[in-house]
């Protein structure tokens, strides 16, 4: 490398100062981020249960009662209701 022609050594310079800083990164990157997480695990979470939802199907189902009667005020009124609901 030290008998190389100076553009042969620049393009190797410039070829390792991209690869080690790229390289580094990529294992730091690798080493420090938490592992995702199983499908199992995932499902589990996903499989969690809302809780009672009856209140808001009631207050949707209200809301869409009013607006198809054109009763819009009501029905604003009803929304206002299942935002404060939620």
């Amino acid at each position: 490398m030290i008998g190389a022609p100076p553009p042969m050594r620049n393009f190797l310079l410039s070829t390792v100062l991209i690869i080690v800083p790229v390289v580094v990164f990529a294992a730091g990157y690798a080493a420090l981020t938490p592992a995702t997480a199983t499908p199992q695990a995932a499902s589990a979470q996903a499989a969690q249960p809302l809780g009672d939802m009856s209140a808001f199907v009631a207050i949707t189902t209200d809301v869409q009662k009013r607006a198809s009667q054109n009763d819009l005020p009501n029905a604003q009124a009803r929304i206002t209701d299942l935002e404060t609901a939620w």
